[in-house]
């Protein structure tokens, strides 16, 4: 790998998003099975996904303006320290009205991955168009390796309850802690970053909404909300629904989740290498359809091994197409609204992916198990078919 390719801003960005994704695939295994576990039902769990994602989408709009005026470091740092906030209430507090707190605190986070409008308006600012696709691919590449490492971590609650002799619930808030530690350490790398003002960034006299890309962004948008309500009918019930069909829990969700993130970082490797010849929606499209499959067929293993396999298959083919997708937005949109691009189209997909969560665990709950993971699977499958419709012709 050519150095130029990574400089040192981007190498410290890289640092401080690692131990970012540490935490959050950690909690991809324990945060809802922690809230099922100490008491709450699939609609009350649904709910508080629902809050995060609310906030979340409006706070993903306003950095992403903000961001194109003032700069991407200062909304980065901040993220880091409402995140914090949000993992020691997780870590202290246990009654409904202080969860919900930590869920509108850390929804207000930003900077958690390469598809936050402030990261990805860095990663673009510091990276030249034609290896854009690469170092896009390199921060996925290391998301995933971390990601498994986060993912392993989530499975420890069982060895720390005999390890240290404490209950279910206990464990699991130590886990938590230890990941506010992480999150604290990590924004202290993006402290040294340099941002010179850019000769694209916007004039802070103009409009507030961009111009010069909204066809293309309210198309991406559109697109991007499609597949957000698809995903949100299940993927933060996935681990009480297991707990609750298989009656188990993080043992076997934590390495499942590890091996599919293992999986994606080699398939990262083959994007890496062939990034200038790729055909960005043919290859996304097609991950949809394979996704919408998994979805459709997950509710109806007979038992966790099967589930297991579908689950790799699921998350393979959900993640892989990640930075495909950020390079490209990127690329199609005039510079000087990259991180509004971003932002809107996470508006977009997190407004309806907000609704999803609770009308899924509703449906759980009272209705039928299965049902929404078939609700999910259409609705995937119509994203994959809109991404063609939208964008067969369009390349970066």
């Amino acid at each position: 790998m050519p150095k130029s390719i990574l400089n040192t801003d981007l190498r410290l960005l890289i640092l401080s998003m690692s131990l970012r994704r540490i935490v959050l695939g950690c909690l991809q295994v324990i945060r809802t099975l922690y809230l099922y576990i100490i008491g709450y039902d699939l609609l009350a769990i649904g709910l508080l996904s629902m809050i995060a994602t609310i906030v979340g989408a409006v706070r993903s709009v306003s950095v992403g303006i903000l961001a194109d005026r003032y700069g991407r470091k200062p909304f980065i740092i901040l993220g880091g320290v409402f995140y914090t906030i949000r993992l020691l209430i997780y870590a202290f507090f246990t009654d409904y009205a202080m969860l919900v707190l930590a869920q509108v605190i850390g929804a207000m986070g930003e900077g958690a991955g390469a598809g936050q409008p402030s990261v990805s308006g860095m990663i673009a600012d510091k990276s030249r168009k034609e290896t854009r696709t690469k170092v896009f691919t390199i921060f996925a590449l290391t998301n995933s390796f971390v990601g498994i490492l986060g993912s392993l971590l989530g499975s420890l609650p069982k060895p720390l309850q005999s390890i240290l002799s404490v209950g279910e619930a206990e464990s699991f808030r130590l886990l938590f802690l230890f990941c506010s530690l992480l999150s604290f350490i990590s924004f202290i790398f993006v402290l040294p970053i340099k941002e010179e003002p850019s000769e694209i960034r916007i004039d802070k006299r103009s409009t507030l909404l961009p111009r010069r890309s909204s066809a293309t962004i309210s198309r991406f948008s559109f697109v991007r909300a499609i597949g957000g309500f698809g995903f949100g009918m299940t993927e933060d019930l996935i681990g009480p629904w297991f707990k609750i069909r298989f009656s188990m829990g993080e043992e076997v969700l934590g390495p499942v989740y590890a091996i599919s993130r293992f999986i994606v970082m080699l398939l990262y490797f083959l994007i890496f290498r062939a990034s200038e010849d790729l055909d960005e929606i043919r290859i996304i499209a097609f991950n949809r359809m394979v996704t919408a499959a998994s979805m459709l067929l997950i509710p109806f293993m007979p038992n966790y091994l099967g589930f297991s396999l579908l689950l790799v298959v699921y998350r393979v083919s959900a993640t892989i197409t990640m930075p495909i997708r950020q390079a490209f937005i990127v690329s199609i949109v005039d510079p000087s609204e990259r991180a509004s691009a971003v932002g809107f189209s996470n508006l977009a997909r997190m407004s309806f992916r907000s609704f999803a969560p609770a009308i899924g665990g509703y449906i759980m709950q009272s209705l039928s198990m299965s049902l929404p993971f078939m609700i999910g699977g259409v609705i995937v499958a119509l994203n994959g078919i809109s991404y063609r419709i939208f964008f067969g012709k369009k390349r970066a």
